[in-house]
């Protein structure tokens, strides 16, 4: 009988001596990391592309669309956001299989304006129509996010827009260079466990605050890794985050999105409208 309480008392002393450290290990947050030892090649951080090569490349990109696409680089050589729109040469479309296939082939061909190399990877971002002129002469197709090693990359959607004589615009690009640090130094338990306590500000109908606060009961099970592009002002860092779903009430409220290897919250995004 003694054996035994003993057993038992042991056991007691381990988990008391766990939740310890758990905790201990949450309210210090990433204080506890940054003593660890990073990876040198985290994260893989673009930077602009000098004035001259820009130029360069705007001019090879023009050349090999014929002065067709009238999209301009962004500054890391890359289709950006511009919208622009040339004339309607009033060429019907025959359906979505010639519009789908335009699309595809323009964006590999521009492979290096768009880091888009693989059909069958865009073809799997999921595109859909959005869409079509009463004419047929003008399609709109936006693809999805692209993904890596099966991990989302955030805000990576590309839209096409094309006359019946081909693509007049490409909205969007992907990224390559990426680089996976082979282990992250927060797992998934502690990331939800960091999150625990936080305070997220949104605002109702009429604009008046409110304030959640984020307890272990609304951190949600489904909690994936994400590539989360760090936008920055003089460079890109294609940062490995976790992509943490806060419950409210009965559906996901918000998602958080965590750095892995510091335990840095990068972005808070709310999920619902009001």
């Amino acid at each position: 009988m003694i054996k035994i309480l003993n057993k038992k008392a042991g056991l007691i002393f381990l988990i008391c001596c766990h939740i310890c450290i758990l905790v201990f290990a949450c309210d210090v947050g990433t204080i506890l990391y940054s003593h660890r030892s990073h990876d040198s090649g985290y994260p893989a951080t673009l930077f602009p592309l000098p004035p001259d090569t820009l130029a360069q490349l705007q001019t090879q990109f023009e050349i090999l669309n014929d002065h067709k696409i009238c999209t301009g680089l962004n500054k890391y050589g890359w289709t950006g956001h511009d919208c622009c729109r040339r004339s309607n040469p009033g060429i019907r479309i025959a359906g979505e299989t010639d519009a789908m296939w335009c699309a595809v082939h323009t964006l590999i061909k521009n492979s290096r304006f768009t880091n888009v190399k693989d059909s069958i990877a865009l073809m799997s971002a999921v595109p859909r129509v959005t869409c079509i002129s009463d004419d047929s002469t003008h399609w709109g197709i936006r693809f999805g996010a692209q993904r890596y090693h099966g991990m989302e990359v955030r805000n990576t959607g590309i839209t096409v827009s094309l006359y019946g004589d081909g693509v007049f615009n490409i909205d969007g690009f992907w990224y390559d260079d990426f680089y996976i640090p082979p282990e992250e130094a927060v797992d998934r338990d502690m990331a939800a466990c960091m999150v625990t306590g936080k305070e997220i500000e949104w605002s109702g109908i009429g604009g008046e605050p409110h304030l959640f606060t984020v307890t272990g009961k609304s951190v949600g099970n489904d909690i994936q890794k994400v590539i989360s592009p760090l936008l920055l002002e003089d460079a890109i860092e294609l940062r490995i985050a976790w992509k943490i779903p806060i419950l409210f009430d009965s559906f996901t409220g918000w998602h958080i999105y965590m750095d892995v290897m510091t335990g840095e919250i990068l972005e808070t995004v709310q999920e619902f409208r009001t």
